[in-house]
């Protein structure tokens, strides 16, 4: 395919058309046996905070790759950061276990995401 798509910059914005166009256009090219994904929102705490908790992470679980993506938050949202983990599925769950500890552990309070 030689398709280009091009979105807005800020996630809110981007983050449903890319869904839509993942769903619509290429879901044939997923492959959710060798790939999984999941995240919370992270309230309370810096990015700098959470870095850490990130690398152990990285380091504990191979086949995975933590992620985070602050926000300044929108409307009455608060700023916020999304943290997760993208990869091998048997790990995606064990790895947000870890978050989810280490978040609560700085004094952090999370929810899931809503998509």
């Amino acid at each position: 395919m030689r398709d280009h798509h091009f979105v807005p910059g800020f996630p809110q914005m981007a983050w449903p058309m890319v869904e839509w166009l993942l769903d619509t256009k290429y879901q044939a090219l997923a492959d959710s046996q060798r790939w999984g994904e999941a995240s919370v929102i992270v309230y309370g705490l810096a990015e700098s905070t959470i870095t850490p908790l990130m690398e152990e992470v990285n380091a504990r679980y191979l086949g995975l790759k933590a992620f985070s993506l602050p926000s300044m938050g929108e409307g009455a949202a608060r700023r916020h950061i999304e943290l997760g983990v993208r990869g091998a599925p048997a790990e995606v769950e064990p790895a947000m276990e870890h978050l989810r500890r280490g978040v609560a552990g700085l004094g952090g309070t999370m929810e899931i995401p809503n998509r």
